[in-house]
């Protein structure tokens, strides 16, 4: 098991999340506060709700852009930081 690290203890504020996505693999390096997970399309999709996305069509079109062009980013305005501190 991998260890979670946050910015700050109690941080506010959006959560800056990164989507990287490498030629030939089947999923997404989801990067955020110094963490990574590798997830699949749909894991992705339910990692972002989880963590407080409110518009996850915009998430997909994110999601679909790193698939084409290699990365693209996400802020979540309102995270569930909570959900982070549990993993």
């Amino acid at each position: 098991m991998s260890e979670i690290r946050l910015a700050e203890s109690g941080a506010t504020g959006p959560l800056r999340v990164v989507i990287k996505h490498e030629p030939f693999s089947e999923g997404f390096d989801i990067e955020y506060e110094g963490n990574s997970e590798f997830l699949s399309h749909v894991e992705s999709l339910e990692w972002f709700k989880a963590h407080g996305a409110k518009d996850l069509e915009k998430v997909n079109e994110a999601i679909n852009h790193a698939w084409n062009f290699g990365s693209a980013e996400v802020n979540i305005s309102v995270p569930v930081r909570d959900r982070l501190s549990q993993l």
